[in-house]
């Protein structure tokens, strides 16, 4: 199914609330026809309409849905989809050219999945400096024996429980998971592991422009505050090929000399 902008303007506006005996959300007063298309799309994503409590009510915690609607523009299997889809080539090709390498850098790919941003790093700069995290065992069994030739460091980890003991580096490129706000998770941890002077390079989903929540808030923020950062918006369908039409966003991050 895929919402119109009407119905994902509206979307944006459904109001989470928890309860004594579990979840509602409320919506704002629009027109007949406008409120069954999006009576529609709660009731697919699981709230149901109680009259009692004028409100729909949810068994489950309706803030995830209901942003990855707003986010992709279709409702879907999200708890499916948004695990891991594969970086196009065209995308990887725009990170690499945004991330500046060279083969004297030191480079992170900290959710290195089936290895093609990792393919494109090692054609602009050599992997001889390179280090991937991964958190699936067999992907990061692939990478290794893919790989380490070449001299990639590979770490089969949950990367947002790595720390110092990766070292700091001169760029990172990701495309870091999105659910759950895994994304802004990531990124905010790898900003940790950039030198000073280094630039980061993160495909995110767009809920960190509209959620309201602290933790996308701060985020958001953040941003605001960081000098040179380039936002990007990816063409719709960029990850059509993995059974997705997920909408996202490329960031360019740049740490400034002396910020550690």
């Amino acid at each position: 199914m895929k919402p119109t902008d009407e119905v994902l303007d509206v979307l944006k506006q459904v109001k989470p609330q928890y309860v004594a005996d579990g979840w509602i959300t409320t919506m704002p007063q629009v027109d007949r026809n406008l409120y069954i298309a999006v009576n529609k799309v709660i009731e697919c994503l699981g709230g149901k309409w109680n009259r009692k409590a004028k409100a729909h009510v949810w068994t489950e915690d309706p803030n995830e849905p209901l942003a990855i609607v707003v986010a992709t523009g279709e409702v879907t299997d999200w708890k499916k989809d948004f695990q891991f889809f594969e970086t196009p080539g065209d995308v990887v090709d725009r990170m690499i050219h945004r991330a500046g390498l060279n083969s004297e850098m030191s480079i992170l790919e900290p959710s290195a999945g089936l290895g093609a941003i990792l393919s494109g790093i090692m054609y602009q700069a050599g992997l001889r400096r390179t280090m991937a995290v991964e958190i699936n065992p067999k992907m990061a069994r692939d990478l290794n024996n893919r790989f380490w030739r070449t001299g990639m460091i590979t770490r089969e980890r949950d990367f947002l429980t790595c720390g110092s003991e990766l070292g700091r580096f001169d760029r990172i490129l990701m495309n870091p998971p999105f659910s759950r706000g895994q994304d802004i998770a990531h990124v905010a941890h790898a900003w940790e592991m950039l030198k000073s002077g280094g630039r980061l390079v993160a495909i995110t989903s767009p809920g960190w422009e509209f959620r309201t929540d602290s933790k996308h808030c701060r985020f958001r923020d953040w941003l605001t505050c960081l000098p040179k950062t380039i936002i990007e918006n990816l063409p719709e369908g960029t990850f059509k090929s993995s059974g997705t039409n997920v909408r996202a966003k490329l960031i360019t991050l740049n740490k400034p000399e002396g910020q550690q």
